[in-house]
């Protein structure tokens, strides 16, 4: 897969769209997320074996199979973004599992807050507003 996903990345394939769905398994708390990149080869004459090359945040590298990421010595090439270096992925799917926490959005009776913090947190959310509002 290597070889071919060096190939790729010359432009014989792109990716053109993608779709993506998740589902749950509330059991054993996780969470599936499946993307799946539509595909079209630039060159009518390419080899319909190769594929997509994309490159994933950091983090990406914790949930993908191991043999849909390419290592060093197969891609040495190196992209950075703001979350640190991308990582090359091969293949048209990506799925991973993520672990499901119990986290909730709603305010909790229990929860006291000072009304100094409270205030100023309040402050700083209205100035943010007025600056990108």
């Amino acid at each position: 897969a290597a070889g071919n996903a060096i190939k790729a990345i010359t432009g014989d394939i792109a990716a053109t769209g993608t779709s993506s769905n998740a589902n749950s398994n509330d059991k054993r708390r996780i969470g599936t997320v499946h993307f799946k990149y539509e595909t079209r080869f630039m060159n009518q004459n390419s080899n319909s074996k190769l594929e997509l090359l994309t490159l994933g945040l950091p983090h990406h590298s914790d949930v993908l199979s191991a043999d849909k990421i390419l290592g060093a010595d197969q891609f040495d090439l190196r992209y950075w973004c703001i979350k640190g270096r991308m990582i090359p992925v091969v293949g048209s799917t990506w799925d991973y599992d993520e672990r499901l926490t119990s986290t909730t959005f709603d305010r909790d009776s229990d929860i006291k807050m000072d009304a100094a913090t409270a205030n100023l947190i309040l402050k700083n959310v209205k100035r943010d507003m007025r600056m990108f509002l």
